[in-house]
């Protein structure tokens, strides 16, 4: 697997997690006080205001813990993002330097073809735009060369 891959399957999954706990953070206040209603009738008040006090600070402290993680998962996806244009920005240029290269000679070596080909399929997987895929016709095109 690609570093791509890999990181786009670990935004995933964080985001997976981040979406879980929050719609659990919603619905804690109102299971919260369904529970502290029914303790109440069964323990005397003391220990259920100490239990509520308990339960309050366990959830302030996930309710920081998720927001931590959400702002923890939305610097990733701004890092992926550079990362990911500054490669598609990479691969452009490779691109070009072949595509003048074999342009100025006429031709395109099966090796160049090769390099060319797995270049092109990774920019496109970057939704890279289609000047660069008028110069990989184009080089497809030239004659082939041993």
């Amino acid at each position: 697997m690609d570093i791509l891959t890999i990181l786009s399957l670990v935004g995933g999954g964080a985001g997976s997690l981040i979406t879980i706990t929050t719609f659990i953070t919603l619905f804690c206040k109102p299971l919260r006080e369904k529970f502290v209603a029914w303790i109440r009738k069964i323990t005397d008040k003391a220990s259920v205001d100490e239990s509520i006090a308990n339960i309050n600070d366990k959830i302030d402290k996930l309710t920081e813990l998720v927001e931590k993680t959400i702002q923890q998962n939305e610097n990733l996806q701004e890092e992926m993002e550079k990362q990911s244009l500054a490669l598609q920005a990479s691969l452009r240029d490779s691109i070009l330097d072949l595509y003048y290269k074999c342009t100025e000679r006429g031709s395109i070596t099966m090796f160049e073809k090769q390099n060319l080909d797995e270049l092109y399929k990774r920019y496109t997987d970057l939704k890279g735009n289609h000047f660069i895929e008028d110069c990989y016709k184009e080089m497809i095109a030239l004659p082939k060369r041993n």
